[in-house]
């Protein structure tokens, strides 16, 4: 007997017909490589858009204020009229007196909305003169620093205390000097005289804050004390450079020192100007009593050198560090002088 034979499975797509030629032979398809360009550079700063003002916000806020104003003056007008129907003389002082309070009020926020006004243009016009002497200093250029050094003198002409700094300046540099050899000598001859009288502030404000965190108490009276010493420093020293700033136009003020900290680099140049001579010191006094005023005045310190960096007509230079230091070793060394001794 035959063995039984399986059946023969056939794979179609191997099955072609007599006589056919094997078919060609095609090369794997090959897709060309995408090219990647890469991203142009950014150009100038990248700045971040202001987060957007909801105008059911600023209404709420105006129409907050305005009742609340509203509320209080139909108080004052009712008290004014019951003493008017009590006795006609006592009502009428009261409605002088209080005319005379809201007339004096009204022109005092005037004034100090104008003067705020008027102080932030001057910052804003510093800053952007700051701006530009950091170029001219940058570069190797001639001309415009004459031009620059003019626009920073004018307003100082009025102080009878710089007439000399000023006259002398003006016959030092020529048109020979590069830009920077003439605002080198500005800064010599009118900008760094101003600077000592601006370190001696701040000395004071330091020492001052230093020995107030020290015999301190409790932590809410320390607060007190930096706020209260920080804000009058800000005073003097802008008073320093020109600023006359009023109760608004200081707020202002200390807004432009943190955006002057936070764009301009400023903290990171004052910090190690600030703490490269005296981090030895500092460190020996933080296990003691007065550590603590001590940190706090070196803040201070670095506050007011901010605050200069801010006021300042000139941006600070290399040779300006060891002023800075020297300041931050005389803080420390008049703190450090209240550590009790064994």
């Amino acid at each position: 007997m035959s063995d039984p034979r399986k059946p023969i499975e056939v794979d179609a797509g191997s099955v072609r017909s007599v006589g056919t030629p094997p078919p060609p032979s095609v090369a794997p398809l090959e897709l060309a490589a995408t090219v990647t360009r890469p991203a142009p550079p950014v150009q100038g700063p990248i700045v971040l858009l202001p987060p957007p003002r909801h105008l059911l916000a600023k209404t709420f806020g105006v129409s907050l204020g305005l009742f609340a104003v509203g509320a209080v003056g139909l108080q004052l007008w009712e008290f004014v009229l019951g003493a008017w129907a009590r006795n006609t003389a006592v009502g009428t002082s009261v409605g002088v007196m209080l005319g005379i309070a809201a007339a004096s009020g009204a022109s005092i926020l005037l004034r100090e909305f104008i003067g705020f006004q008027r102080e932030m243009r001057k910052l804003r016009e510093v800053d952007a003169l700051s701006r530009e002497a950091a170029e001219l200093l940058a570069g190797k250029g001639h001309g415009r620093a004459l031009r620059l050094a003019a626009r920073i003198v004018d307003p100082l002409r009025q102080r009878a205390e710089l007439a000399d700094a000023i006259e002398h300046f003006r016959r030092a540099a020529t048109t020979a000097h590069s830009d920077a050899q003439v605002l080198d000598l500005l800064a010599d001859a009118v900008v760094r005289p101003l600077d000592r009288l601006a370190y001696q502030a701040v000395s004071r404000a330091s020492r001052d804050a230093g020995l107030g965190v020290t015999m301190s108490p409790f932590g809410l009276l320390d607060a007190g004390i930096v706020v209260w010493r920080g804000l009058r420093m800000v005073r003097e020293v802008a008073a320093v450079y020109g600023f006359r700033p009023g109760v608004f136009a200081r707020w202002g003020l200390v807004r432009r020192i943190l955006y002057t900290a936070a764009t301009q680099g400023a903290a990171d140049f004052v910090a190690d100007a600030l703490l490269s001579h005296v981090g030895a010191r500092l460190a020996g006094l933080l296990s003691a009593r007065v550590g603590e005023g001590v940190l706090s005045g070196m803040r201070m310190a670095r506050l007011g050198i901010i605050t200069m960096a801010a006021c300042r007509p000139l941006p600070f230079q290399e040779q300006d560090k060891v002023s800075i230091a020297r300041l931050g070793t005389e803080v420390a060394s008049a703190l450090g002088s209240t550590e009790p001794r064994s």
